[in-house]
């Protein structure tokens, strides 16, 4: 024993043994020993508005949990919400006088001390809870006696300026149980998976007996002596008289009942939550972000992304599935001539162990008797039968088999236990050459559960060869299995299982609200826990025919029409910036002729794109390309940009295309709409920067948009030239007084101070002047407006128009033609397929949202021929916004002034006369209307019945 120990005990039994002379002289070393420490010792005043650790959390728009990031986690809760029975439990497990003495239980520490002069041993601690939230607020864990006065110096401090109530709160919420689970309410979460008001007697004995040991009373890690502890704090229960003799036995003869339970993500968004972390340790540093309990609200729909997750991963797995099988995840070595595995499992034993009672024999229900008769029948057909050759497998081995292998998505592992076949019942439609019986798998798939899988759900397993190639359709299952394979499966809609397979191939998905710039859904790849690399914000990829809308749409601005004549035929390009020469050819080999543009847009013409950029100039496309805020680095600076050889991630691509879904506004992509401190004040605001501001402000209520907006209203271009361009913005000038409209919005404001706005404005506004004074003077924080702006319009509103109705026109008869599965009529998008099939993609939108989808291989190698934008992403485009556009009604844009639609020679381009044989109508914006007809016609243009009608609004069927 070393000196200070000899001395320290030297010191407290001569105060025990001396009586009254050694508590004097106790008291007096004791005194000097404040006199020494108490300048050192922290102000207990920082526990009256202690901030308690919590993690970063993230959620969507409508709340759901995405995310958690922190070392620890913690739900802070007040002591008035804790049962009664938990309470209970702590005190008799930590400090039963808890109630009675002054923060330090001298009764404790003498026993300890005691104890530690008999066995040499510091086994008992003595600690009050009021010790323990001194140490664990202001002290370390080192076992040191001048760490332990430091200890009772504070805690006593802690007594004279904190109630009971607060020292149990503060204990509550910072004891530590394990699995970075910190307080009661997170214990309830990890260990049992609930609230705490929803544990029974047995569970809160189990958390409250954590803290002694948190490692070696786990009940997940040590079971035996987690039950040997729990059952303790029990009896501790009985004899305090806390439960009476009934409860005590019930409780230690439950069972283990503790699984891990991480926190449940109601909406899969991982790669969003990384983007939002990301973005709040850049912002307030890890420390903050991580400990403060930040509260960040996205943008995210949380059913649009769980869509958005699922049509993806089928997108992908229907791409593995039309290229071939690869095999088993692994094998299991059994031996040859195998025909069925046996998972032997243990004889059932009580779940409680040792230490569980047994129930009395009266609640014993009798065994059941076997019946005789189908005992007999069982053995005349095992005789029948003879049994096959097969393989036992233990049954914690077969689980641990499946466990070791890593989920991802939808997909997981199951072990092919043995191929059967299996009678079918005769149907009295059926034909005479169906057959009598089907073949099965039987498949394990852990934890005690099995599944069948059929044939059909298999004969996609063709051998895979290569991207371009693949074996013969199995006519078995054992063509495609063998018995000891480990396999991937996944349930389709109807809870079929079907054979699968991890996709080697990659893809992303990024949808957009086009009037804001506000991120609906983002998936960056098959799963995250896969691959964290986020391809929709970070894959820079070549976006091929996606690029076409971009150059067309910078020649409408450039005087060329959707009527002008470009020759699609061969043509060689002897370009330095190209290396070499070049031969440019359209997807499908063949050459058309003179083609209009429209037509050319629609059907993805790639020498007729060329050649328009020829016209248009390099320069001023990729002048164009940058108002969209396109990396100009990344766009090349040759020929080959018009068939969209630059690269740009999928995030970009879908905002380019907001442009054309929102009448021409640049809208920037944001995810994170506000974040919040752990009381619910607002730290940050996302602010609006909108395509149509007037639109935003007539759907709120007036008064609250006085109260939650500040709008900044445009200065009118007339303003702009008399002041200069230099002329700041004018922040009351208003538009015309809007119209009140109800929404789910503004009533959703409404609600936090309980005012009714569905009675007319001036009801409301005397409402709201009734709230007291007093009130309003408490409101220590304001909170802050959001800036509503007008976004900027980058591309000429009838150049759009325009677009929109070629874009339209792609999925109606051209190269997006699965779109039509939709059954709108304002659905406009537009493919991409790169050389070689190295990327897909499908770019498509109406007014409500736009969404981009791309296909490929992180290692860029081919997807395959015939794997086009239209086969490989478009699927996926189309099975999500299936979902999105659910009972969103069509609305096709607003026809702008200055367009005219008039009848032109379907092959020249020119004006048509009543006798052209091939006619129809075509938009031009007024200044590039045709001035001469066809030679057909040999009439010039006078303005009469076949001339042109300025204004003319431009009905659906024309297009």
């Amino acid at each position: 024993m070393s000196t200070k120990r000899k001395i320290f005990l030297v010191l407290v039994l001569s105060a025990i043994s001396l009586g009254s002379a050694g508590a004097w002289f106790g008291a007096g070393a004791l005194y000097a020993a404040y006199l020494y420490l108490n300048p050192k010792l922290p102000e207990v005043d920082t526990l009256k508005d202690v901030r308690m650790q919590e993690p970063l959390r993230v959620y969507s728009r409508d709340g759901k949990l995405i995310g958690e990031f922190g070392e620890s986690r913690r739900i802070p809760i007040l002591v008035e919400d804790v049962p009664e029975p938990l309470i209970q439990a702590f005190l008799a497990a930590e400090d039963e006088r808890f109630e009675e003495h002054p923060g330090v239980d001298y009764r404790g520490l003498i026993r300890a001390a005691v104890n530690l002069a008999l066995t040499g041993e510091k086994t008992q601690g003595g600690s009050t809870i009021t010790m323990q939230v001194a140490r664990n607020f202001f002290l370390t864990r080192e076992r040191t006696y001048t760490r332990k006065l430091n200890e009772i110096f504070l805690a006593l401090k802690i007594e004279r300026e904190l109630s009971k109530d607060d020292i149990l709160e503060l204990y509550l919420n910072k004891i530590f149980f394990g699995k970075r689970a910190l307080g009661v309410a997170v214990a309830a979460q990890v260990y049992y998976g609930k609230e705490l008001h929803e544990l029974d007697l047995a569970q809160f004995a189990m958390i409250a007996g954590l803290p002694k040991a948190p490692s070696r009373y786990n009940p997940i890690v040590n079971p035996d002596r987690a039950m040997t502890r729990r059952n303790y704090v029990l009896s501790r229960m009985y004899n305090l008289g806390f439960i009476g003799e009934d409860e005590y036995l019930a409780a230690s003869g439950a069972p283990i009942t503790a699984k891990t339970h991480d926190f449940e993500v109601e909406v899969e968004a991982p790669y969003v939550a990384e983007m939002a972390r990301a973005e709040m340790v850049e912002r307030y540093g890890e420390e903050r972000a991580y400990t403060s309990g930040m509260r960040v609200y996205t943008t995210i729909d949380g059913k649009l992304q769980t869509a958005a997750n699922l049509a993806l991963r089928h997108g992908l797995i229907a791409y593995e599935e039309r290229h071939g099988y690869r095999g088993p995840i692994k094998q299991v070595a059994v031996p040859a001539g195998t025909e069925l595995i046996k998972i032997t499992e243990p004889d059932e034993q009580d779940e409680a162990g040792e230490l569980a009672i047994a129930p009395p024999l009266e609640q014993l229900e009798p065994e059941p008797q076997p019946d005789t008769q189908q005992a007999e029948a069982t053995t005349e057909a095992e005789e029948s039968e003879p049994e096959k050759p097969f393989y036992e497998l233990p049954l914690e081995e077969a689980n641990r088999l499946i466990a070791d292998v890593t989920r991802f998505g939808n997909i997981f592992p199951g072990l092919i236990l043995e191929v059967i076949q299996r009678e079918v019942e005769a149907n009295a439609d059926a034909k005479k050459d169906q057959p009598t019986t089907i073949e099965i798998a039987k498949v394990f798939l852990g934890e005690g559960q099995y599944a069948e899988l059929a044939l059909d759900a298999a004969k996609w397993a063709a051998p895979f060869v290569s991207v371009n190639k693949k074996g013969k359709e199995p006519k078995s299952l054992n063509d495609v299995l063998e018995i000891g394979d480990v396999v991937w499966l996944r349930y389709d809609a109807q809870s079929v299982l079907h054979l699968a397979q991890s996709p080697e191939v990659e893809g992303a998905l990024a949808s957009l609200d086009p009037r804001s710039g506000a991120i609906i859904s983002l998936v960056g790849g098959f799963d995250y826990y896969k691959s964290k690399f986020n391809r929709a914000l970070q894959a820079k990829r070549q976006p091929g025919s996606g690029f076409k809308p971009f150059i067309y749409s910078a020649a409408l601005e450039n005087g060329f029409t959707t009527a002008s004549i470009f020759n699609d035929a061969p043509v060689v390009f002897d370009d330095p910036a190209l290396e070499g020469k070049w031969r440019p050819e359209n997807y499908s080999s063949k050459f058309y002729g003179d083609t209009r543009l429209r037509h050319a847009l629609i059907h993805s013409r790639n020498l007729v794109s060329i050649r328009l950029l020829i016209a248009l100039g390099i320069k001023k496309a990729q002048a164009f390309a940058r108002r969209f805020d396109f990396d100009d680095q990344a766009l090349p600076r040759d020929l080959s940009l018009a068939l969209g050889s630059g690269t740009l991630t999928p995030l970009e691509l879908v905002s380019g295309f907001a442009v054309f879904a929102n009448g021409g506004h640049k809208v920037k992509p944001f995810y994170i709409d506000r974040v919040e401190d752990t009381e619910g004040n607002i730290l940050e605001l996302a602010n609006y920067d909108l395509a149509c501001l007037q639109c935003f402000v007539d759907r709120i209520d007036p008064i609250l948009l006085e109260r939650n907006y500040t709008v900044q209203w445009p200065v009118p271009e007339v303003e702009k030239s008399e002041a200069g361009e230099e002329t700041a913005l004018d922040d009351t000038t208003a538009p015309a007084e809007p119209e009140v409209e109800q929404t789910a919005e503004s009533l959703a404001v409404s609600d936090e101070i309980g005012v009714n706005f569905a009675d007319d404005t001036e009801a409301a506004e005397d409402e709201l002047n009734t709230i007291s004074d007093e009130f309003e003077a408490e409101l220590a924080y304001v909170e802050p407006k959001r800036l509503l702006t007008q976004a900027e319009q980058i591309v000429d509103p009838r150049v759009i128009y325009i677009m929109n109705s070629i874009l339209r026109d792609v999925v109606k008869m051209g190269t997006g033609r699965r779109a039509l599965a939709l059954g709108r009529n304002d659905i406009a998008g537009k493919t991409g397929t790169t050389n070689d099939e190295l990327d897909a993609w499908f770019n498509g939108f109406n007014h409500k949202y736009v969404t981009s989808v791309w296909v490929g291989y992180d290692s860029l190698q081919t997807l395959g021929r015939g794997e086009q934008g239209g086969v490989s992403a478009l699927p996926i485009w189309l099975e999500y916004m299936r979902t999105a556009l659910e009972n969103v009604p069509e609305e096709l844009p607003k026809q702008p002034e200055g367009l005219v639609s008039i009848r032109i020679d379907a092959k020249t381009g020119l004006l048509a006369s009543t006798t052209t044989s091939e006619s129809l109508f075509e938009l031009f914006r007024v200044e590039n209307v045709p001035t001469e007809r066809s030679e057909e016609a040999g009439v010039a243009i006078d303005g009469g019945e076949d001339g042109i009608e300025i204004g003319t609004t431009v009905t659906e069927e024309l297009f």
